[in-house]
């Protein structure tokens, strides 16, 4: 049995970096599409996981960032780590940003992905 899916594109994680890259695949037989539409999935839970952890992290620049400003005084080499942790905040909210968005369409890929899974599955218990 074959099912006409046609994906446009995929995400992968690299460390922190989320990766699109663009594929299309027509004509896949049931084995294919049950491979690519596991690996989806496993990504966008990969994503849930660095998603979570890019805002745990985040919290925790905030809280360092509001303690070491109240102490600011004290040495010159916190005003340096403050600068160093807004900075890495910003990248940090900059690479969330684009995990979300990348989350988001993988998971439209995903949802619709599983409307074909749902429909061969109908179509093998019907037969």
């Amino acid at each position: 049995m074959t099912a006409k899916i046609k994906l446009k594109r995929t995400a992968r994680l690299e460390g922190d970096e989320a990766i699109i890259e663009s594929q299309v695949i027509e004509n896949m037989d049931y084995e294919e599409y049950e491979k690519v539409y596991t690996k989806k999935s496993s990504d966008v839970h990969n994503l849930d996981f660095a998603i979570k952890d890019a805002k745990k992290k985040l919290e925790l620049l905030a809280i360092s960032e509001k303690t070491e400003l109240n102490a600011k005084q004290k040495e010159m080499l916190k005003i340096v780590q403050i600068a160093l942790n807004i900075t890495e905040a910003q990248e940090l909210r900059e690479k969330l940003k684009e995990m979300e968005v990348t989350r988001a369409r993988l998971k439209e890929e995903v949802d619709s992905l599983d409307a074909v899974h749902k429909q061969i599955l109908k179509y093998r218990q019907d037969k």
